[in-house]
């Protein structure tokens, strides 16, 4: 048999074969039609599968393989540098908005609609082409356009509508942008402080088409959870330097509460808190004190049944004695002084009662903030006009006007200028005044009792501690020290006595000074010990032992090192609801940036290079302008951040851990795919955590995703959703955290300072028309914070290192309202023009005490009808100038005062 008859014999039996197989299956499907629709849908849910999973396919198909991705440990950045990077992008952000203003920059903001365009005379040609030379068509067409009218420009205006809508939409931009700067109020509550983590990643790409690179990491603190033994012990070993760090600002803060309360005590204005304790603790110090016991250590127990309403009566009694006679004092003082100088020629007094010149000064006094002392000339008290005769000679005008625009040339005994004569205030029933009464009743009733218990006779034959007490007696023996003012002691409370009534005051309300209404689980005693010490010497002070008054007999470095109760006390109080989150992870949204400016010079040199169908060239702009737009839409980078709730449930703590990560993605390709390429980021998250925390364990994992499991991710991203390896990863980063120490005392509610407060209020000087700054050093002025001088707001405001000061700065200080006043100084050659006024802090958290400032005038612009250079606006406005003698009809006048 030939090749050929085998070849047909094979080919024959299997045609028979499959068509016998054709037929039966044939045969089965016809029968069973169910068979053929699950067969249908078998193969159309593979196909579907299979377009679904192409990436997945073509990569194997391709043999692609991940690639690499290299995270560093990160980099950290404290509050107080964000703060204040934050503070100037704010402001520039801000002085952006100044294009959409009419007065100020309107001329340049530029829309698309406002298009000017110079007609060109040659053809352009694409940077880096080869131009082309002119033809003889080209020249004939020169020559017919110059034969014409010059080519205008082409000025294309926008519509009032449509200049608004491109406004807004800046508007809107900016403002966007400012809200995303600026700190939100979450960020420190609860004592919490913000960081910056940067994250300098690497990736070499993969072979992969179309996947992307996944970086999570995860942060946690866990003290009382943590597996890992020696990041346990560098927990423990932070929070035993912590409380001794603590102990040691605690002693230094209490000793500046002790003088902010001693300050508020004696000011115009005591602080609201103190107010509200103050009344409490000394009716109980009385009540105990007239039991006959002394004793400091203890804290001020409720008063007995009916000795409430008796303490009461004692210190009404005792604050009217002394607020009469001290009125007598004062005023006979302030009268007598004011006879003193009706004996200056050069001075004129206004017409009125002795009554009405004390009432009106006291007044005064009150107003100006419950100073101790006033010039004379807010009293209507004025310098006689020296007058010129037109011989040269001089004359007294005494009997005349009284008013002087000038008074820099009257002679006076006291100085050459009105500003330099003070007079004392006289008395005014306030505030103040009574809470000095009573301290002064406490001390002079500590004084009484301490000294009859070291009489021997009164111990033998006295009272007992602790039997009923004679208040009848106890009044006429206070009472008895209330014989002259002029006596410092009988009626004034000196600084020091002022400053032991604060030690032990502080030391009693300490738990309740931050919020008096509140009950209190933990008190400062649970922690510390505090002693009042140097009574004896009157030189009183808080003192403060790193452990509770229990632990004070066995105190000593081993106890500390042991990991004691009350330490482990203080890190359950500290870590007590606390919150720690990933604030903000950028970049948020990175993607190719291609400048419209660019683009749009391309397509006029394209435009004016065009040769053929206008419609192709259409054509042509329009797929331009779509790959330009797909590639400046499509993100590289994309940050996101989350915090995990169910890795804490899981090991029963109550500190959550913080997940944030990003996900980079391939750059488009010009055939509309997607591929990664190698490069390196700068990926950097802010994170809110508590101020105390020390070290905290980052957790990083990468992976590579495809984008159908990127579409497949859960709503709430957390590590472990994304990278599943995040739960075993090994390279567990302990990263050091500079602690705020403050923030602990704030944290656990045993600050007294809890408002914007100034060290040391000093004068401060600016010089109308120049550039100015103010360093104001003090506590809690960094949040949110606006300066303001007179009512101008600081242009620009710094945060120093430490957090305890600001610097204010301003561009440019502008005439301030309120009157001139003439200023004679020895350290300069000539009188200075000034304004008074006040510099505010205002915070968040309230407003500071205000700082006295004054305004210097130049010289060349110290007249009333002169401007400064950088106040353009006051043009038309001239500021009124008024000298220390030129005063308005009234204003600081007593009663019955002849009007100037």
């Amino acid at each position: 048999m030939s090749y050929w008859d085998v070849w047909k014999q094979n080919f024959t039996s299997l045609y028979e074969r499959l068509n016998a197989s054709l037929q039966s299956t044939t045969g089965i499907l016809t029968s069973n039609p169910l068979a053929v629709l699950i067969l249908i849908a078998v193969v159309a849910a593979g196909s579907i599968e299979a377009y679904r999973h192409r990436l997945k396919l073509t990569s194997l198909l391709e043999n692609g393989k991940d690639g690499k991705i290299i995270v560093n440990s990160p980099t950290v950045y404290t509050r107080q540098r964000l703060v204040n990077d934050r503070l100037d992008q704010a402001r520039w952000l801000r002085k952006q908005l100044d294009y959409t203003e009419l007065d100020k920059r309107e001329s340049e903001f530029r829309s698309i609609d406002a298009i000017h365009k110079v007609a060109s005379e040659q053809r352009a040609t694409i940077s880096g082409g080869v131009s082309r030379s002119p033809s003889t068509d080209d020249v004939s067409k020169k020559e017919d356009a110059n034969s014409k009218k010059d080519q205008a420009d082409i000025a294309v205006e926008s519509t009032t509508m449509s200049q608004f809508r491109a406004k807004n939409a800046y508007r809107e931009e900016v403002r966007s942008e400012i809200t995303q700067t600026e700190l939100d109020d979450r960020h420190d509550i609860k004592g919490n402080t913000i960081f910056r983590l940067t994250f300098d990643t690497s990736i070499v790409a993969s072979t992969k088409r179309g996947s992307v690179a996944a970086i999570v990491v995860r942060l946690s603190h866990d003290p009382e959870h943590e597996q890992a033994t020696w990041i346990k012990n560098l927990y423990e070993k932070d929070y035993q330097d912590l409380f001794e760090e603590w102990a040691t600002k605690f002693q230094d803060n209490i000793s500046s509460s002790m003088e902010k309360v001693a300050q508020s005590i004696d000011s115009a204005f005591p602080d609201q808190r103190l107010r509200l304790l103050f009344n409490d603790f000394l009716l109980r110090r009385v009540c105990q004190f007239a039991r006959g016991d002394v004793d400091l250590r203890k804290g001020p127990l409720p008063c007995r049944a009916g000795d409430r309403e008796k303490a009461e009566e004692l210190l009404a009694s005792y604050t009217a004695r002394r607020l009469a006679l001290l009125r007598d004092t004062k005023d006979k003082i302030f009268w007598e002084s004011l006879t003193n100088l009706r004996d200056n020629p050069s001075l004129i007094f206004p017409n009125v009662s002795r009554e009405s010149f004390i009432a009106s000064a006291a007044n005064i006094c009150v107003n100006s903030n419950g100073a101790n002392s006033i010039e004379i000339w807010r009293l209507g008290i004025k310098p006689a006009q020296q007058m010129q005769t037109a011989g040269g000679s001089q004359q007294s005008s005494g009997a005349q006007d009284a008013s002087s625009p000038n008074p820099s040339g009257v002679s006076l005994n006291s100085g050459s200028n009105l500003s330099l004569t003070q007079i004392g205030c006289p008395f005014s029933d306030s505030l103040r005044e009574r809470l000095v009464s009573g301290v002064m009743l406490y001390e002079k009733l500590f004084a009484i009792v301490s000294l009859k218990k070291q009489d021997k006779q009164d111990e033998q034959s006295g009272q007992k501690q602790g039997e009923q007490t004679d208040y009848g007696n106890l009044a006429r023996l206070v009472a008895g020290d209330l014989l002259d003012c002029n006596v410092i002691e009988d009626c004034f409370v000196t600084p020091r006595r002022l400053r032991c009534f604060s030690a032990d005051f502080l030391k009693s309300k300490l738990d309740e000074f931050a919020n008096p209404s509140a009950r209190r689980l933990r008190r400062i005693g649970s922690f510390l010990t505090l002693r009042v010490v140097g009574r004896e010497t009157v030189d009183c002070n808080l003192a403060v032992s790193p452990f509770p008054k229990e632990f004070e007999a066995e105190a000593s470095p081993a106890l500390l090192a042991s990991n004691p109760p009350y330490l482990q006390a203080f890190v359950e109080a500290l870590n007590e609801g606390t919150d720690a989150f990933a604030y903000s992870v950028t970049p948020k949204n990175l993607s190719e940036n291609i400048s419209t400016s660019a683009e749009t010079r391309d397509a006029y040199e394209l435009l004016m290079r065009a040769e053929g169908k206008g419609v192709d060239f259409a054509n042509f702009l329009n797929k331009r302008s779509r790959d330009y737009r797909a590639i400046v839409s499509h993100p590289i980078v994309v940050g996101f951040g989350a915090s995990d709730y169910s890795s804490a449930t899981t090991r029963g703590s109550s500190i959550r851990d913080v997940d944030f990560g990003w996900i980079v993605a391939g750059r488009m390709t010009e055939d509309d795919t997607f591929e990664q390429i190698d490069g390196q980021y700068p990926l950097s998250a802010f994170i809110s955590v508590p101020g105390w925390w020390q070290t905290v364990k980052v957790s990083i994992a990468t992976c590579w995703l495809s984008r159908s499991d990127v579409s497949e991710l859960a709503p709430i991203l957390s590590a472990k959703n994304i990278c599943p390896g995040i739960e075993a990863a090994n390279d567990n980063i302990p990263v050091r955290l500079p602690a705020a120490v403050p923030e602990i005392s704030h944290k656990l509610g045993f600050d007294v300072v809890r408002q914007p407060s100034i060290f040391n209020p000093k004068q401060q000087e600016l010089i109308v028309g120049q550039a100015g700054a103010l360093l104001i050093e003090g506590q809690r002025l960094w949040r949110s914070t606006e300066v303001t001088a007179g009512a101008q707001r600081a242009d620009k405001i710094t945060i120093l290192p430490n957090m305890e000061g600001i610097l204010a700065e301003f561009e440019c200080v502008l005439p301030p309202s309120g009157d001139r006043e003439v200023l004679t100084r020895q350290s300069v050659d000539a009188d200075q023009t000034v304004t008074n006024d006040l510099v505010r802090v205002w915070t968040s958290e309230g407003v500071a005490e205000p700082l006295p400032v004054r305004f210097i005038w130049p010289t060349k612009v110290a007249g009333k009808h002169q401007k400064v250079a950088c106040d353009q606006r006051s043009s038309d406005q001239p500021s009124k100038s008024k000298s220390k003698t030129d005063l308005p009809s009234g204003a600081g006048v007593a009663p019955g005062a002849p009007p100037s």
